[in-house]
């Protein structure tokens, strides 16, 4: 298996400075290249960059019922992202592009230590009530947007045992699907939902890596084997032999990012 790891509101600024938080400043330099805007008729959310061929993982609400969605890089490129599927019970949801290069998944090689999967970051074990946490997103279109708190509890529902964290990081409309990480800037969960009912405040909800992971995972595995059968089709119908092909060239638009930022 491998490695787990708008239109935006374009008359605000595009780019929002945030400052270097957690651990020397790895929350601005490692993670918020790993988020992503996504955009589709219906809704604004966040994604997080699962693999540096360009799988993201997201909250299923933010693309429920969409088959493509707008996907834009913190170096404000666009994709087209293509929605490969759910895992129901989490709301988490899976979309893939094709880069252009490289991309960085949460992973980043140099996070210390570095995870070895997503359930070692998530470990129980190793996550605790009280531990400080960030959420990434986009609340409002104003992109990028750091905010900060504690893990509030942990906390368990459905049959299946669906894990999540409860924190008091502030979570609003385009913060959905983006990632909540530790002071070391490793993923932990992805930011889902807030809780306004009977006045609450601060009440937010991020389901745990370790509910997901493993159907993530599956879902990527399933998509690339689907991928390799249309190729070899595509060979067979031509007369050619199978071979591997690079993925053709996406659509991609580049924003011009303002001056000082």
């Amino acid at each position: 298996m491998k490695k787990l790891c708008i239109i935006l509101t374009l008359a605000l600024s595009l780019c929002v400075a945030v400052p270097a938080m957690g651990r020397n400043g790895i929350i601005e330099v490692n993670v918020l290249p790993s988020t992503v805007a996504l955009v589709s008729p219906m809704s604004l959310g966040a994604g997080v960059i699962a693999t540096g061929d360009g799988y993201i993982v997201t909250a299923r609400h933010v693309v429920d019922g969409q088959e493509y969605v707008d996907v834009y890089l913190n170096t404000y490129e666009q994709y087209r992202g293509r929605v490969v599927g759910y895992h129901t019970e989490c709301d988490i949801a899976v979309i893939k592009i094709n880069p252009l290069k490289e991309l960085i998944p949460f992973h980043h090689p140099d996070m210390v230590p570095p995870p070895d999967d997503w359930n070692d970051i998530a470990n129980p074990n190793q996550t605790f009530i009280g531990d400080a946490v960030y959420a990434i997103g986009h609340p409002v279109g104003l992109v990028w947007s750091v905010t900060k708190g504690i893990i509030v509890a942990k906390r368990m529902w459905g049959d299946k045992g669906i894990r999540f964290f409860q924190i008091d990081a502030a979570i609003n409309p385009g913060n959905s699907g983006g990632p909540l990480v530790n002071e070391n800037g490793q993923v932990i969960g992805i930011n889902v939902m807030a809780l306004p009912a009977w006045g609450a405040e601060d009440v937010g909800i991020a389901i745990s890596v370790l509910s997901f992971a493993e159907e993530v995972g599956m879902l990527i595995e399933e998509d690339e084997k689907r991928l390799k059968v249309i190729e070899d089709v595509r060979a067979y119908i031509k007369g050619e032999e199978p071979e591997e092909k690079e993925d053709p060239e996406p659509i991609i638009i580049r924003i011009e990012q303002p001056n000082g930022n």
